[in-house]
């Protein structure tokens, strides 16, 4: 991987891996070329809701690894093309409890098509549990959006979260699949 930051390094600074790039490829309107023209006619940043699946598996906690359940989200776009704001909920069952993760990411897009769109985050969380405590903690997440229909897509993501209770800690990795619409 540190053989390879020099090569990354040199095409984000070209503008080959840029967010911009693929949106600049599209064309330009009025004869004007340039990211800002395409980007705003080609792609427009859209607000995004989604309903999506998740699995958790907590490896920090044998004796309850596997977590799953519903979850709901909602993403608007803040800076053009660098930054988007989402805020996610779900229901997670587990073998012990449930729990209601809320989570608030920033996210890079990376705009690559009208069908393809990408992104990588972090951001704060807080879970409440059946069991009555409340945990703090943080997530970090990538994954995409493959419009298939127009506004209508698919939304995959992988994550990673650490949440401390006032009785125990824990980490995990969740996979999310779901529907999502661009308005």
């Amino acid at each position: 991987m540190l053989r390879a930051l020099p090569l990354l390094l040199t095409l984000w600074t070209a503008g080959v891996l840029s967010p911009t790039t693929a949106a600049a490829d599209l064309g330009a309107k009025d004869g004007v070329h340039g990211t800002d023209a395409a980007l705003t006619d080609a792609l427009p940043h859209h607000t995004v809701g989604a309903l999506k699946f998740i699995s958790m598996t907590l490896p920090s906690q044998p004796d309850r690894p596997v977590w799953f359940g519903p979850g709901a989200l909602f993403e608007v776009p803040v800076l053009h093309g660098l930054l988007e704001v989402e805020v996610a909920a779900a229901v997670l069952f587990g073998a012990h409890a449930t729990e209601v993760p809320v989570d608030v990411v920033l996210k890079v897009p990376y705009h690559f098509s009208q069908l393809v769109d990408v992104f990588v985050g972090a951001g704060p969380m807080v879970a409440w549990s059946s069991h009555g405590t409340v945990g703090y903690g943080g997530i970090v997440t990538a994954g995409g959006y493959l419009w298939t229909h127009g506004d209508v897509g698919l939304l995959m993501e992988v994550d990673y979260t650490v949440v401390a209770h006032h009785t125990d800690d824990y980490h995990g990795v969740e996979a999310a699949a779901g529907v999502a619409m661009r308005f």
